[in-house]
């Protein structure tokens, strides 16, 4: 599974991602796309909408349990790290 994106009003579709993207969500702000990359459970990556290069934002996101919000986003980790984890310029 992979990301792409293509114009609204048509045009050629653009792949985002390269190596797996499952369980997107738009960024408060609609400039960047979360995702994990395994099917259920993993690190939480994060991609610009207007392209450029992905980056981790957390180490465990369980069960596709993340919610991007405006000042941050709520998230199931692992035993006692489940917060909220704020995300300056996402």
């Amino acid at each position: 599974d992979e990301f792409w994106r293509a114009p609204f009003a048509g045009g050629s579709a653009q792949q985002m991602t390269t190596v797996g993207a499952s369980a997107g969500r738009l960024s408060a702000d609609q400039k960047s796309v979360f995702y994990l990359k395994s099917r259920w459970s993993g690190p939480l990556f994060a991609i610009p909408l207007a392209g450029g290069s992905e980056r981790q934002l957390l180490p465990y996101v369980q069960n596709f349990s993340f919610l991007p919000v405006e000042d941050g986003i709520y998230y199931l980790g692992q035993r006692n790290e489940d917060a909220r984890f704020p995300l300056a310029g996402c």
